[in-house]
């Protein structure tokens, strides 16, 4: 006789689990800040690049606060030291752009369940990128007005006192619409350096330089002259200009090198920054 065994009904296949449900709000507040700090990316690549590209154009530019290449009166530790800093930050920044962009990548790889439980990490991440997405910006301006329109100067020598003292700054205006007059005190190159002068004579005026001082349309406008002194009497030519330095005594000037080319005129002065 075979034993019957009786077959127990099969357990039914457990019903497969739901999907975590998925934070509707959070994922929607994670798709927007992707796309924010897609934007903030893409201005902050344009601001580096405007300010890299700047920079290199304008190397040879001599009151250029970010040259490398050519002395200025720009150049004074403190000067070096902040152009320096100023490099260091855009290196830094770019480098963690860099690295939060290979973040963003990755991000739009996650599943949803995946995001919401990192967002939190990866909004510290975003706030640190959109300080530092600042400095490029603010470098940019800085570079763009620097190089076309003002630039910080520091005065150095005597031959400016008692209007400037050594030490003083000042702000240079060298952009468009740059016109002279007698009277301004103008940044000159000259050979390896630049002078910090008063703008004296003009093309068309009458200069004479003789022991007996100096003359202007026939004034006397300096009794000082050394021995050493360049003799002039002619009408100023065009094209070039008579500068003297307000320290007459201590001041190499006109008075010594002759008249200058008005292409060697970088800029006028247009006002004294108070540090102190």
């Amino acid at each position: 006789m075979t034993d019957e065994i009786e077959r127990l009904p099969e357990a039914p296949d457990a019903a497969p689990a739901d999907p975590a449900p998925v934070d509707l709000a959070a994922a929607a507040e994670d798709a927007a800040l992707i796309k924010k700090a897609e934007r903030k990316m893409l201005s902050f690549a344009i601001a580096a690049a405007v300010v890299i590209l700047i920079a290199i154009l304008r190397q040879g530019q001599r009151l250029f606060i970010f040259n490398f290449t050519a002395a200025n009166l720009n150049v004074t530790p403190a000067s070096l030291f902040f152009s320096y800093l100023t490099y260091a930050f855009l290196l830094f920044t770019g480098g963690y752009a860099i690295f939060f962009y290979v973040v963003l990548r990755r991000r739009r790889g996650l599943d949803p369940a995946a995001a919401a439980q990192s967002f939190p990490h990866f909004k510290k991440r975003y706030d640190l990128f959109d300080l530092l997405g600042v400095i490029p910006g603010f470098l940019a301006v800085v570079v763009i007005a620097n190089a076309f329109l003002v630039s910080p100067a520091v005065v150095d020598g005597p031959s400016m006192e008692p209007t400037f003292f050594e030490g003083d700054a000042v702000v240079v205006y060298h952009g468009p619409g740059l016109e002279y007059a007698a009277g301004d005190i103008v940044i000159i190159e000259r050979t390896d350096k630049l002078l910090i002068k008063r703008l004296i004579g003009l093309p068309g005026d009458h200069i004479t330089v003789s022991s007996a001082g100096v003359y202007l349309n026939g004034t006397l406008i300096e009794p000082y002259i050394a021995d050493f002194h360049v003799p002039l009497d002619l009408e100023i030519p065009e094209g070039y200009c008579f500068v003297l330095g307000d320290n007459r005594t201590q001041s190499n000037d006109s008075r010594y090198f002759g008249l200058i080319p008005e292409s060697s005129l970088l800029g006028k002065v247009v006002v004294k920054i108070d540090l102190f």
